[in-house]
This record gives C-alpha cells, sequence and structure tokens, in this order.
C-alpha cells in the first residue's frame, strides 16, 4: 500500500466532509455532498476509493443514520466513476451518465420500500421541488461536472506523483483533520440543543433522530425529539395513539413576516411523518389528511412569539387492522434565531381520548426549555 497515496486519499476524503459539514452548519439547501467521493473515485486507485467511501458512509452515519440504509447507492456512485476512466470519451461520458442518476434513484427506491410511494395524491400541496431526490440530482450533476472539467481539459494531476514529489499529502491531511470533527460537533451539537431540555414523564419513551429521510418529499431537513407513553399501542388505554414531542428544523418555515403564517408549510412536518411511521408499522398505503381546524392564535411560549394550532387530522392507525383515527390535538410553531431553527411543538391522542390526556400533554408542552 502506498502510504502517500493513502494519505492524499483521505486528505480529499475529509475535504469533502467539510464541504458536507459546512453546507449543513449553514443550512444551505444544496450540500455538495459528493465532490470529496468523486475526487477519489476520478483520482486514486479502487482500494484507496473504497477507503474514502467507507469513512464517507461512516461519519455521516454519525449524524444520520439513513446514510447506512443508502450506503449501497453511494458504493455504485464511486464504483461507475472509477470504471469510468477506464472507458474511451464515449464510454466515459454514458457511465457519468449513469452516476448522476444513481443517488436520486437509490433514495427513491429506499424510501419507496421502507415507507411508501412518496408521490402521492395527498402529499402534493406539501412537496418542494427542491426535495432530497432532486437536491441528490443536483449534488451530482455538479460534482462530476466538476471534476470532469479537470480531467477532459488534460488538468488532470498524477496525485502519487506530484503530491509524493512536494510532501503535501501530509500537511493537507493534518490541516483538514483538525477541524472535521470540530465542524461533526458543531453539526451535532445544533441538532440535539433540545436534548434535556423537554420533560420526559416517568415511563414514556423518549426518542431523538434526524428527520432528513423521513421528510424527503418536502426537502426540509433538522431532528425530531418525540416522545409516548407505555400504552400507545394497546387500543384500551388512554395513550392509545398519543404523540408528543418537537420538530427542530433547518432554518425558518411556515411563519412569514408580522403575524402571516402558512398553514401547509407548517402542516407539511406532521403529516409526512405520520405517513412515514405508518408505513414503517407495516401500512403501505397511508393517507393523513387535515380533519378540522379549530382555532388559530398568536401567543408567547418560553418568551418566543408562537403560532397555536388547534385541530385534528385523519390518518390510521399504526397497529393491525390499522383502523382509521381521528388524531386530535396542537401545534406550535416558534423560530429560535440563534440557531435558525422553526421548532414545532406537536401533540395529539384519538379524538375520544383527547378529553383525557389533554391537560397532560399541554403542560409537557408548556415546561419546554428552549434555548
Amino acid at each position: 500500500m502506498d502510504l502517500n497515496e493513502l494519505t492524499a486519499s483521505l486528505a480529499f476524503t475529509l475535504l469533502g466532509l467539510l464541504v458536507f459539514l459546512t453546507m449543513d452548519v449553514i443550512h444551505s439547501p444544496i450540500r455538495l455532498e459528493l465532490v470529496g467521493l468523486t475526487f477519489l473515485a476520478f483520482f486514486f486507485s479502487l482500494p484507496y476509493v473504497i477507503i474514502g467511501f467507507l469513512i464517507h458512509v461512516g461519519v455521516l452515519y454519525f449524524i444520520d443514520g439513513s446514510y447506512l440504509v443508502n450506503s449501497w447507492g453511494y458504493l455504485i456512485y464511486v464504483l461507475v466513476l472509477y470504471l469510468s476512466r477506464r472507458q474511451g470519451e464515449q464510454g466515459a461520458s454514458v457511465l457519468r451518465g449513469i452516476a448522476i442518476l444513481v443517488l436520486p434513484l437509490v433514495y427513491f427506491v429506499d424510501y419507496s420500500i421502507l415507507f411508501f410511494y412518496p408521490f402521492v395524491p395527498h402529499l402534493s400541496q406539501y412537496i418542494n421541488p427542491l426535495n432530497l431526490f432532486s437536491e441528490k440530482l443536483l449534488d451530482s450533476i455538479i460534482s462530476i461536472s466538476l471534476i470532469s472539467i479537470l480531467v477532459d481539459r488534460g488538468i488532470r494531476i498524477d496525485f502519487r506523483k506530484e503530491i509524493s514529489g512536494i510532501k503535501l499529502a501530509p500537511i493537507l491531511f493534518i490541516l483538514l483533520l483538525i477541524p472535521t470533527p470540530l465542524l461533526v460537533n458543531v453539526d451535532r451539537s445544533s441538532d440535539y440543543a433540545l436534548d434535556g431540555r423537554i420533560p420526559v414523564p416517568e415511563g414514556w419513551t423518549y426518542v431523538i433522530t434526524r428527520m432528513d429521510m423521513v421528510w424527503a418529499p418536502s426537502g426540509a431537513k433538522g431532528v425530531n425529539y418525540y416522545l409516548y407513553p407505555p400504552g400507545r399501542f394497546n387500543s384500551s388505554d388512554i395513550g392509545y395513539q398519543v404523540w408528543f414531542g418537537v420538530y427542530w428544523i433547518q432554518g425558518k418555515y411556515g411563519l412569514g413576516e408580522g403575524d402571516s403564517y402558512d398553514e401547509n408549510a407548517i402542516y407539511a412536518f406532521s403529516i409526512i411523518d405520520q405517513d412515514v411511521w405508518l408505513g414503517l408499522h407495516g401500512y403501505k398505503h397511508p393517507v393523513t389528511r387535515v380533519h378540522a381546524v379549530h382555532k388559530i392564535y398568536w401567543g408567547t411560549l418560553d418568551g418566543y412569539k408562537a403560532l397555536y394550532m388547534f385541530g385534528s387530522y385523519e390518518s390510521q392507525s399504526d397497529v393491525p387492522p390499522y383502523e382509521d383515527v381521528i388524531l386530535e390535538g396542537f401545534l406550535i410553531v416558534l423560530y429560535i434565531p440563534s440557531y435558525d431553527r422553526t421548532a414545532i411543538v406537536y401533540a395529539c391522542a384519538t379524538d375520544y381520548n383527547w378529553p383525557k390526556m389533554n391537560d397532560t400533554l399541554w403542560s409537557l408542552a408548556m415546561q419546554i426549555d428552549f434555548p
């Protein structure tokens, strides 16, 4: 194994991760996640391409577990690009075209298998053109185009020779190694800013999960802090189908200037999330719709201006036989400028149990300590 080529490949792997992490920290809609992997596939030997791929997926899995689910797509992506180097001009162009389509298709297939077909009529009003699938397409086009320019114009560098000659690889690797864990920590810290600030009743299940894959049709990114009581899956318990949680979303969503707001932009998060949850629990044709809107008004929550929304959804239970249910509840929407995050506090129960759960869920919302 060529130690210098290994060091150089690790340096470019870190460079790609730094680009992605920087874009994530500043909440850019386009992440350019593939620049580093594309560089490896075009310029380095296969063992170093695979090592870089494993590091790339491993680091991003630490941030968002869905990367493990979609990792097979990243492997195909780098292998197709690596093979394109051994083709003539026409063959290389064909393989690069295939590589551009790989990740959008893989994400679409994985989403459809795990959850449900994402472009269904009842979700049409909640779908953003710049969604996770189109973002992967743009990322592939930009990354491959940038590196192709270097190759096709004859600017390609023999990294094993040039970097070895000037001994740059170790220096580049060290310079990139220092900020990478710092950016990972900044990214994770922002995601976990509400951890410990949300009350969790004894016996309730508490989960924090990254939602980029879940919210793929809308293109939103962020975290879901959710709780549910021990009787949530028991139809005879008052906790049946009860949810409480906070969506912690990158950027500002649903809230405009002054007292303006966009109801659909707010509903999108919980409606897509509910459909995905049902898909995960075996019901592959979920339909969640707004059933009724009782009242909407402005107020405050923990010192922040907040939009209070009360109403209900039509949906299905997540336990067989997946009966139709009306989920009564509320949403509270506020924007936290210091984190550039929209927080949506949500709570619901079946309509017949809502009167028994209302006080408990409202009390939990009022106890959240926002940063």
